[in-house]
């Protein structure tokens, strides 16, 4: 199955996390877990434009060779993650659950990737609109049937007008 689905966020409240972006990505010949990303307005100050097939195209693949290059986020049964920049650093911050049960509680292990490479010494830190999004991420998931629900149907989000680009679900 191939899931690409992305999205313009635009926070429509001085509360809403900074987020401008997600990506959704599933797809057995990527031979990577499958994923939802979040880009953070910090991106696109750093010259990321989501508009642009190229920078989107740019963006992906850093994820997936990110995800690929660490032998800890393989055969993960999905991933969530945020991406922001802090001076001339890309940063990806990843959330790996692990999942027994589709309804029952995982546990999240963080891994964070700078400028597509692996940082082990620096898992515990994130940037606080990644954990609100992402906690937001594990209520929808608990009010869904399966991955593939959640996968194929992002969660609306209170605070943010969401605009899908493109979809490719087959």
């Amino acid at each position: 199955m191939k899931i690409e689905i992305l999205e313009t966020l635009t926070p429509v409240t001085e509360e809403s996390p900074r987020l401008n972006g997600r990506l959704t990505l599933q797809d057995a010949e990527s031979g990577i877990s499958p994923f939802r990303a979040y880009f953070h307005e910090s991106m696109f100050r750093g010259g990321f434009n989501l508009f642009s097939k190229e920078a989107r195209e740019e963006a992906k693949g850093h994820l997936i060779r990110a995800i690929a290059a660490c032998e800890h986020l393989k055969d993960a049964s999905f991933l969530l993650a945020v991406c922001w920049q802090r001076d001339r650093y890309k940063i990806t911050d990843i959330l790996r659950p692990k999942i027994k049960q589709w309804a029952l509680e995982p546990e999240y292990r963080a891994f964070r990737f700078e400028d597509g490479i692996y940082q082990p010494e620096a898992g515990g830190v994130m940037l606080g609109d990644g954990l609100r999004i992402l906690g937001r991420e594990e209520e929808y998931r608990r009010h869904t049937r399966s991955m593939a629900q959640f996968l194929k149907q992002p969660p609306q989000l209170d605070g943010f007008s969401i605009r899908e680009l493109y979809s490719i679900v087959k």
